[in-house]
């Protein structure tokens, strides 16, 4: 069994009587907690990071999937459930060693009865390991 490090940073947007509302990014995908530690080391110095610094969060999770002898790169499945207007609740199902096992997932999902009356969205992105997410790596507003 193979272990990885997902680094996220996840702030609340919006109180609602239904749940609150969260803003979830993910940072990256790495090998250790050590290389996710450094990684937030990089991110608090961001703007928009700078402004929440507890808002950092590292999941230890298990890779799925035919492992291959090297591994670059993971397949993070994501769903992600319309609420209202632009505002949708993300939920993280997975990380697998490759694409077709991550497919495999999002069909398996589909036939749950709890998604079967939601508007939803699956999507399968591919993560290199041990590096920063470029859509962050600026911050943010």
């Amino acid at each position: 069994m193979y272990y990885i490090y997902l680094l996220t940073h996840k702030r609340c947007v919006e109180h609602s009587e239904n749940g609150d509302i969260y803003d979830t990014k993910v940072l990256g995908i790495y090998t250790t907690r050590i290389k996710a530690q450094a990684a937030i080391e990089f991110f608090v110095k961001k703007p928009g990071f700078c402004d929440y610094k507890d808002n950092f969060i590292i999941q230890k999770r298990k890779l799925l999937g035919d492992r291959q002898k090297e591994i670059r790169a993971v397949f993070l499945v994501e769903h992600e459930r319309f609420l209202y207007d632009d505002v949708y609740r993300k939920e993280f199902l997975c990380i697998c060693y490759d694409e077709d096992s991550a497919n495999g997932i999002i069909d398996a999902e589909k036939q749950k009865s709890q998604y079967a009356e939601d508007i939803d969205e699956y999507e399968v992105i591919e993560y290199d390991l041990d590096a920063h997410s470029i859509y962050w790596s600026e911050g943010f507003d």
